[in-house]
């Protein structure tokens, strides 16, 4: 039984990282250009979905 529990823990351990490293790839903007109002930040242009934009702020 402990090592059922083990297993099941490094499992879901693997998952847990490599889902959230997956989402920490950095991903090649679209456009990337200055802010019109404030040029303190860049925003990055990632894609566009349906209509809705995403973009990075940094």
């Amino acid at each position: 039984m402990k090592k059922r529990r083990y297993i099941l823990q490094v499992v879901w351990g693997l998952v847990f990282t490599i889902g959230i490293s997956s989402c920490c790839v950095a991903q090649r903007p679209v456009a990337r250009v200055d802010a019109d109002n404030n040029s303190d930040y860049k925003v990055d242009y990632l894609f566009e979905h349906d209509g809705c934009k995403g973009l990075s702020f940094f």
